[in-house]
């Protein structure tokens, strides 16, 4: 998808933000491990995709994305922002805290996710990869090579 966000060329930057904990509950694995697998996705995509770790600075539990947009503001008050997400997650944005605000403070592009909508992505989500690894099958087609090496050495996401 941060490919297919590149040839957009509609941002200067584009960032990954790992969430730092889900506010509805999500497991996840540590931190850490989901920082530095996007490191090593970065190290592969380069320019203009970069990791931006402000949840991490603001260490809210759960984080919620208002706060998380607000500190961005706060911090980059000339950037001009917009929050990319798969279009699977358009239905809940009503849910989530202080959505008619977080409407007005930000532009959304959502992706085209399989079953949702037309789109050139493989029809798998990250939740069913996660799946699958922890039923011990190969994934390494559906995850670059750098993280997929990372995901067995930790043994992230077995059961």
């Amino acid at each position: 998808m941060l490919e297919w966000l590149k040839k957009q060329n509609r941002f200067d930057e584009i960032w990954i933000l790992p969430a730092f904990s889900h506010p509805f509950e999500k497991d996840l694995i540590p931190f850490e491990h989901r920082k530095k697998m996007c490191e090593l996705l970065i190290q592969t995509i380069g320019p203009p995709v970069s990791l931006c770790l402000i949840e991490q600075e603001l260490k809210k539990n759960p984080s919620y994305t208002i706060d998380t947009i607000r500190a961005l503001k706060k911090k980059y008050p000339h950037a001009d922002w917009t929050f990319v997400l798969g279009s699977d997650c358009r239905q809940e944005l009503d849910t989530w805290k202080e959505a008619p605000r977080l409407k007005k403070e930000i532009s959304f592009l959502f992706i085209p996710r399989p079953g949702y909508e037309p789109s050139p992505f493989f029809d798998i989500s990250s939740s069913a990869i996660r799946r699958l690894i922890g039923e011990k099958k190969d994934c390494s087609q559906h995850v670059e090579p750098l993280v997929w090496e990372y995901i067995c050495e930790n043994k992230l996401y077995e059961e």
